[in-house]
């Protein structure tokens, strides 16, 4: 594990979920009882989210391309953990996906590919929840990263409900402080 992921796991392992995962949940109990309901968290990071699901009863895939960084997730049967980068992850049935700050990590080469397969994965109802890096991001001149417009996200979004689709523009900073221009897609999206 390269120095800058494992003082972002440390700055982010004891942080409550992300909103949005929050919400996701929210959403989810409308149509689901949560005992027994699958998530996926794709691109966990340190698990934040993984254990405010587990903490609300569903079962969860905890999935991230850093094997160490997701060593701590381990103790529970109801969680499995699986080091996969996005692009060869095998995907099951899922009542909700979050994916927060991840999914433009995978290369555009397999994007699409790899969102149809993720997309294909929701159950009936199921609820989407995950951002996507837009095209003015800082980050956009990285040939590995995927970066978006609204366009082709509605393309992708395709045969979900799009619940929200929240863009963002601003200047912030990274989790360990370095400043940088944000541009960002948060998607809530359900399968109908």
């Amino acid at each position: 594990m390269s120095e800058s992921y494992k003082e972002y796991y440390e700055i982010t392992g004891g942080k409550p979920p992300h909103d949005e995962t929050a919400r996701a949940f929210e959403l989810l109990l409308k149509t689901h009882d949560p005992t027994g309901s699958c998530a996926l968290d794709f691109g966990c990071g340190a698990g934040r989210d993984s254990r405010f699901l587990l903490d609300q009863g569903l079962l969860v895939t905890a999935v991230d391309a850093d094997p160490e960084g997701i060593a701590n997730l381990n103790g529970t049967d109801r969680l499995t953990v699986v080091a996969s980068t996005f692009d060869t992850f095998t995907f099951q049935e899922y009542d909700l996906i979050t994916s927060r700050w991840a999914l433009s990590f995978n290369s555009p080469a397999t994007f699409n590919d790899m969102f149809s397969r993720l997309k294909a994965s929701l159950k009936p109802d199921g609820i989407l929840s995950c951002n996507i890096f837009g095209k003015n991001d800082e980050w956009a001149k990285n040939p590995r990263m995927t970066f978006l417009s609204e366009e082709e996200i509605r393309a992708l979004l395709e045969g979900l409900q799009i619940r929200e689709l929240k863009e963002k523009e601003y200047d912030g900073q990274q989790a360990n402080g370095i400043p940088k221009h944000w541009h960002l897609f948060d998607i809530l999206a359900q399968k109908t």
